[in-house]
């Protein structure tokens, strides 16, 4: 062949494959091209938060965001590192002490993010304990005491009761202390008695436990109890009727039963005491012989009765009390009765002797209508300077004002009568009589109140 032909067409030839290799070349889309993929990665962010309980550290990973692979968890403490992807994480020390914690966030992109936070964490626990509430109040003393439910680390090495009627907030510094003497046991109530305690005031109070890490105060507000009023200062006679009718006071100003023959002469008391009350029949009375402690310018009477019967048209008195000589009637000084009268039914009166030389007649009396009760009531009237006042069942029924400021007459010889008049009158009581007191003071609202409920 010649050979200028064949270079001829070789070349044809390579230029025919150039034109439709270009071709296919230019033929292709984009998309047809392979990609290299990159990882996008939301920055990271976060804060330490934690909380202990003792040896226990409680941390948690607030307002966190990113594109997380993983947390790494160091306690400080030598122990293993943890990763988790748990945003919270617990953990228990062996022993008290500061720590640092280091937390360290990785994510997609490799990237990473560390935190750390300073935490202390203590065995020691404070006691839990409540203050126990008042009990048994009087005039001078409540029981009161601690109830612990953790004995807390340190243990407690003494508790009590701090107690003030000054003081709103007691502390060990400003109040009064009751050391209890027992052991702090658990879920019980370890309860003392508080003595000598002012009467008719309120008294603040919490308990107290001490441990070597300082003093700590029950759970909880202050408590608060309140004094019942003193009944036995001023007492001059004091007649319980505990099956007999002796004098509770030193006075010896005992009651005498004048006719006693065959009878049953004592029944249960106001509260239901066996043996509490004297039994009026109607003929019989009991005497108290005039000393100089019943001989009172001043004083205050109370006592509790329940009448089987009440005055009426054919039978118009009953007295209760009567300062005078039973014999003669003279020497009178106060009594207390109740009659009838046609107009207002039945009365209850309190009378008084002022300026009569101790002669017989012009009484001064307070006399005030009132419906008494076939049942159990009490009575207190307070013979004043000026004025007579009268309660039943701590009510005020009435008040009468006295002719002079002078006080009673103190008659020499005159005898407290219960439940008669006199040999003239014996207008004699029929029913109960409970609890009979006789004070050379008068009594307040509070004492009255704290009478009338016994």
């Amino acid at each position: 062949m010649n050979l200028p032909l064949l270079q001829s067409r070789v070349s044809l030839w390579n230029l025919t494959f150039l034109f439709f290799s270009c071709l296919s070349v230019l033929s292709c889309r984009p998309d047809d091209y392979p990609k290299r993929q990159f990882t996008s990665c939301e920055t990271l962010a976060t804060e330490i938060g934690y909380s202990t309980n003792k040896l226990t550290v409680s941390v948690n990973l607030n307002s966190l965001t990113g594109t997380l692979a993983s947390i790494e968890w160091d306690f400080g403490d030598g122990t293993a590192k943890q990763t988790s992807l748990n945003s919270t994480q617990t953990h228990t020390y062996s022993k008290a002490g500061t720590y640092t914690i280091t937390v360290t966030l990785t994510d997609k992109c490799t990237k990473t993010l560390v935190k750390t936070a300073t935490v202390t964490v203590t065995d020691k626990e404070r006691p839990v304990f409540t203050t126990v509430i008042a009990s048994n109040v009087t005039s001078s003393s409540a029981i009161t005491g601690v109830k612990f439910t953790n004995s807390g680390n340190p243990s407690v090495v003494q508790f009590g009761i701090c107690y003030s009627y000054t003081n709103s907030t007691p502390t060990t510094d400003n109040a009064t202390v009751k050391i209890f003497s027992s052991n702090s046991s658990l879920n019980a109530d370890i309860t003392q008695q508080l003595d000598n305690l002012q009467p008719n005031v309120t008294y603040y109070y919490r308990a107290f436990a001490v441990t070597t890490e300082g003093t700590y105060y029950a759970e909880g507000e202050v408590l608060i109890f309140k004094t019942k009023p003193d009944l036995t200062s001023g007492l001059v006679a004091y007649i319980p009727f505990n099956g007999n009718g002796f004098d509770a006071t030193s006075n010896k100003n005992n009651a005498v039963l004048t006719d006693a023959v065959g009878r049953s002469i004592y029944d249960s008391g106001h509260d239901g005491t066996a043996g509490g009350s004297f039994r009026f029949n109607g003929s019989t009375y009991l005497k108290i012989e005039d000393s100089p402690s019943l001989r009172l310018r001043t004083l205050s009477v109370s006592f509790w009765f329940k009448p089987e019967t009440l005055p009426s048209a054919t039978n118009q008195y009953q007295h209760f009390l009567y300062k005078a000589n039973y014999d003669q009637d003279y020497y009178q000084e106060y009594s207390t009765s109740m009659d009838w009268n046609s107009s207002t039914g039945v009365r209850f009166k309190a009378d008084v002797k002022q300026n009569s030389n101790c002669q017989a007649g012009n009484w001064q009396s307070l006399v005030q209508p009132y419906t008494i009760k076939l049942d159990w009531q009490h009575v207190v009237v307070l013979y004043m300077s000026n004025k007579i006042v009268a309660y039943i069942n701590g009510q005020k029924i009435g008040e009468y004002a006295l002719s002079a400021n002078t006080g009673i007459d103190s008659c020499i010889g005159g005898d407290l009568i219960i439940g008669a008049q006199s040999n003239r009158s014996s207008n004699f009581f029929r029913g109960l009589m409970d609890e009979i007191r006789i004070y050379n003071t008068i009594l307040t609202e509070d004492q009255i109140n704290a009478l009338s409920q016994r």
